[in-house]
C-alpha cells in the first residue's frame, strides 16, 4: 500500500484547533482516468497515460507498464507489449494495427483486425485481454504472441499454467504477469498456459476447448506491481481546505516516484477528514518531464470559485518551468490544462507558491510566487531572484496573467524559498504577505527572512523589511493570516562561518507582524519565539495555516531529524506568537518526515 502521512487540525465547536495525530491517507484505490494533456512548449507531447495506486501505464505507442518503484531505484522499470500475432492453427486473426481508442475511462483497445486487444485500469494492476469476437474458420489451439521490450526480463520456460515475474537488472522481481484464464460468453473458464522463450511471451489456449466455446472469447492476464512496499515515495505534499464547500472539500497535491529520475504529480479531492477513497483531479504523469514542488490554494465560492495548483516541471534538456492549473471547485471529474508563466529567456524556475483568498468572499485572482535562477539549463545560483506573477483565474479556461512578473529584490543579494499566505481576506482592497531567504553574498553575510505585503487586485506594495535580526542564519520561512495578522515561521541555523544551502535548522522560530493593507511598513507586535530546539542543524520547518474564525491562532508543522528520533511536530500558536500546544503528528521509528501543508 502506498500511503502519505497528512497531519491537520481538528476543528472544535469553538473553532478553535488542536492538532491531530497524522494518519494514512490511503492510496490502494488510487486510480487517474485515461488521458492526454497539450504539449509542453519546452517538453513536448505529453502522450496518453492513466495510473493505478502504485504504477501508470501509457497508450500512445505499444502499451507501456511502469510500476512505482520509489526515490530508492535510480531509473524507470518498464515492459511494452507488443502482439505479433493471434493464430488459431496456422490461421493469422491480425492485421495490423486498424485503431486505438480510449473506450470509457479506464479502458483502452487496440483493434488488431480479427482481435481485439484491451486494458482495463484497476487500481491493483492493469488488466490485459484479447477478445476474439466471431468463432475463426480454422481450427486448433488460439496463440497469442507477444513481444516484451523495456529494461525487465523473465526466466525462459515452458508452457505452464502460472504467473510470469519480470525482474529488473539487479534481480529484483518488479513487474507480474498473471497467471491468464479464459472465459466464453457462457462464463465458461478454461486456463491459458503461457511460456517465455527470448523476450516473447506465448499464451496457448487448448483447440478443444475452443471447439465447444461460445463466442465471443476473452483471454485475461493481469499485469501487476510486485515491489508493493516502495517506503515513502511521496514527497511536496500541500493541502487546501475549503470552509464554504460542504463535499469533497479537502484538496491535497504531492508528487510520487515512479524511480529517482521520474516523479509525477497528483491534485486529489477529499472529503473533511480525508474519509473515502478520494477523486483525482489532476496529473501530470508523462515520463517526458518531471512534475513536482505543487502547492494550493483557492479562490472565491463553491460555484464559481476555483483552486489553483503550481508547480515545476524538470524537463531532459535541463530546463526547469512553473506551470499552474485551475479548478473548478464545483468539478470532482479529471482536467488536464496547464499555462506558462511567461518565460525570460536565459533563466530557470522553481520553488513556486501560491495564495488566494478566502472562499467566502467572491475573488479571481490569486498571487504565484517562484524562485529564478539567472542560468539556463538550471543550476541554483548564488544570484537566485524571487519574483511573482498574479494570475486571474478567470480569464479563459485556466486564468492568464495579469501583468508583467515582477522582483522583488535587486540583483545584488541572494534571494530564495519564496513563501506566500495561502489565504488572504480578499474583497476589494486586501493584501498576501510574501516571505523569503536573502543573503549579500558578502563572506560577513548570513541569510536573513524578508517579509513584503504585495497588494491585491487595488493599491500599492509596502516596502521589503527584515522579519527578526537575529544572530543566526534565517531559513526557509512559511506564512500565514489574513487581515493584516501574520505569523512567519523559519528555521535558525548555525554557525555563521559558512553560507549554508541546506534547510536544516538547529530552531524553529516564529515571528508575528502585523502589516495592514496600505500600510507601507508592517511591525513586530511581539519578540520572536523559539519554538522548538533540538540537535545542531537538524530541525525542518514546513508550513503553517491560520485559523481564519478566531484571527488569533496558527498551527505549523516541523520535523526533527535526527536518526533513530525522527518526529512530525505540529505546533498551535497564540496572538503573541508564542507556543500553547504540541502534538507529535507522526512518531515512527525509521520514518523519515517531510513536513508539508497544514490547514484550519
Amino acid at each position: 500500500m502506498n500511503t502519505l502521512r497528512y497531519a491537520t487540525p481538528v476543528l472544535s465547536s469553538l473553532c478553535l484547533a488542536a492538532a491531530a495525530a497524522g494518519q494514512d491517507l490511503d492510496l490502494s484505490e488510487q486510480r487517474v482516468p485515461i488521458h492526454s494533456a497539450e504539449a509542453d512548449p519546452v517538453g513536448g507531447a505529453y502522450g496518453i497515460w492513466a495510473a493505478g495506486s502504485n504504477y501508470k501505464t501509457s497508450f500512445h505507442g505499444a502499451m507501456t507498464f511502469v510500476p512505482f518503484c520509489g526515490r530508492g531505484v535510480d531509473e524507470n522499470r518498464t515492459l511494452s507489449w507488443r502482439t505479433e500475432s493471434v493464430r488459431v492453427g496456422e490461421v493469422e486473426l491480425t492485421s495490423g494495427i486498424r485503431g486505438m481508442r480510449p473506450v470509457g475511462d479506464y479502458r483502452f483497445e487496440y483493434d488488431l483486425g480479427g482481435v481485439v486487444e484491451a486494458y482495463d485500469v484497476r487500481a491493483e494492476g492493469l488488466e490485459q485481454t484479447f477478445v476474439i469476437s466471431r468463432r475463426p474458420a480454422a481450427g486448433g489451439d488460439l496463440v497469442v504472441t507477444g513481444a516484451i521490450e523495456g529494461n525487465v526480463t523473465a526466466t525462459n520456460r515452458e508452457a505452464m499454467h502460472g504467473a510470469v515475474l519480470f525482474a529488473d537488472a539487479t534481480g529484483n522481481g518488479v513487474i507480474g504477469y498473471g497467471a491468464a484464464t479464459a472465459f466464453d460468453a457462457l462464463g465458461n473458464t478454461v486456463p491459458v498456459t503461457t511460456a517465455v522463450a527470448d523476450g516473447r511471451i506465448e499464451l496457448r489456449l487448448a483447440g478443444s476447448w475452443l471447439e465447444q466455446a461460445v463466442f465471443p472469447v476473452v483471454v485475461d492476464p493481469l499485469l501487476s506491481n510486485q515491489l508493493f512496499d516502495v517506503g515513502n515515495d511521496a514527497k511536496d505534499v500541500d493541502v487546501y481546505r475549503d470552509g464554504e464547500q460542504l463535499a469533497s472539500n479537502v484538496w491535497v497535491v504531492y508528487s510520487v516516484y515512479a524511480s529517482a529520475t521520474d516523479v509525477d504529480i497528483y491534485v486529489r479531492r477529499f472529503l473533511d477528514g480525508f474519509s473515502g477513497p478520494g477523486a483525482t483531479v489532476f496529473s501530470d504523469l508523462t515520463t517526458t518531464w518531471n512534475a513536482q514542488h505543487g502547492q494550493l490554494a483557492g479562490l472565491g465560492g463553491s460555484g464559481a470559485g476555483k483552486v489553483i495548483t503550481v508547480f515545476e516541471r524538470d524537463f531532459a534538456s535541463g530546463d526547469r518551468r512553473v506551470r499552474w492549473h485551475t479548478h473548478r471547485k464545483n468539478d470532482a471529474t479529471l482536467s488536464t490544462g496547464a499555462s506558462s508563466v511567461p518565460w525570460q529567456s536565459g533563466t530557470s524556475e522553481w520553488r513556486p507558491d501560491v495564495g488566494g483568498t478566502k472562499s467566502s468572499v467572491p475573488g479571481t485572482v490569486a498571487l504565484l510566487v517562484f524562485q529564478r535562477e539567472p542560468v539556463s539549463p538550471f543550476a541554483e545560483t548564488s544570484n537566485s531572484q524571487v519574483v511573482g506573477l498574479k494570475i486571474d483565474t478567470a480569464i479563459s479556461s485556466n486564468g492568464a496573467p495579469v501583468g508583467s512578473v515582477f522582483e522583488f529584490a535587486g540583483s545584488t543579494t541572494d534571494e530564495e524559498r519564496p513563501a506566500v499566505n495561502q489565504v488572504s481576506e480578499g474583497g476589494i482592497a486586501f493584501s498576501w504577505l510574501v516571505a523569503w531567504q536573502s543573503h549579500n553574498n558578502l563572506a560577513s553575510g548570513k541569510w536573513d527572512v524578508v517579509a513584503q505585503r504585495i497588494a491585491g487586485a487595488f493599491g500599492s506594495n509596502g516596502n521589503a523589511r527584515h522579519v527578526a535580526y537575529g544572530s543566526y542564519h534565517e531559513v526557509a520561512p512559511a506564512v500565514a493570516g489574513a487581515n493584516g495578522r501574520y505569523v512567519v515561521t523559519y528555521g535558525l541555523r548555525q554557525p555563521l562561518t559558512s553560507k549554508p544551502s541546506s534547510d536544516l535548522a538547529t530552531h524553529i522560530a516564529a515571528q508575528r507582524l502585523d502589516w495592514g493593507h496600505g500600510d507601507v511598513n508592517g511591525i513586530r507586535p511581539h519578540a520572536e519565539s523559539i519554538v522548538y530546539s533540538g540537535g545542531q542543524n537538524q530541525q525542518q520547518n514546513g508550513a503553517v495555516g491560520f485559523d481564519l474564525e478566531t484571527e488569533s491562532h496558527w498551527v505549523l508543522t516541523y520535523a526533527r531529524t535526527t536518526s533513530g528520533s525522527e518526529r512530525l511536530l505540529a505546533s498551535k500558536i497564540g496572538y503573541d506568537g508564542l507556543e500553547t500546544e504540541r502534538r507529535a503528528a507522526y512518531d515512527v521509528p525509521g520514518f523519515q518526515p517531510a513536513p508539508g501543508g497544514v490547514c484550519y
